[in-house]
């Protein structure tokens, strides 16, 4: 039951942040949340060395919302005020995605770089690494849901 709560505790987090956007073409009577994911997005900044040696840097944190047919993304920005306890956690909206339109790439581990992967889309190129934990699990969820996914045009609005 806590589990369940917890479910749907996200899924109404996951509504207001849609509306507080003014998204409400996302929201569809048949599109449901599979999961989120916090990762952080990576630039190369070597690109002309070959892959094992390519040097990478954090540039923002983004959290990935995985519906049964899109990707929502968005930047995560977390601020800390000093003498309070909790700290303040807001998105800005960068990007939707339809799961049809997206390739995703295991970027192989190297000196430089762990957990990472390549998330690209029509308008999109990500470079995101997660904790070592959540890669394997988050990948094998997105391949699936992408598999799945309705190929029609127009399912995102």
């Amino acid at each position: 039951e806590q589990c369940d709560l917890n479910h749907h505790v996200s899924d109404l987090i996951l509504i207001v942040y849609i509306l507080s956007f003014n998204l409400q073409q996302l929201l569809k009577a048949n599109r449901y949340l599979i999961r989120t994911q916090d990762v952080a997005q990576l630039r190369c900044c070597s690109e002309k060395f070959s892959a094992p040696f390519r040097l990478y840097e954090h540039i923002y944190d983004l959290s990935l919302f995985l519906f049964n047919d899109i990707l929502v993304i968005s930047r995560r920005s977390i601020s800390n005020k000093p003498f309070e306890w909790s700290s303040k956690i807001t998105h800005q909206f960068l990007e939707v995605v339809a799961l049809h339109q997206l390739f995703v790439e295991d970027i192989p581990e190297s000196k430089y770089i762990k957990n990472a992967f390549l998330l690209q889309g029509p308008r999109l190129r990500l470079i995101c690494s997660t904790e070592e934990a959540d890669k394997f699990p988050w990948l094998s969820v997105l391949q699936r849901a992408i598999i799945c996914s309705p190929e029609e045009g127009g399912l995102i609005f």
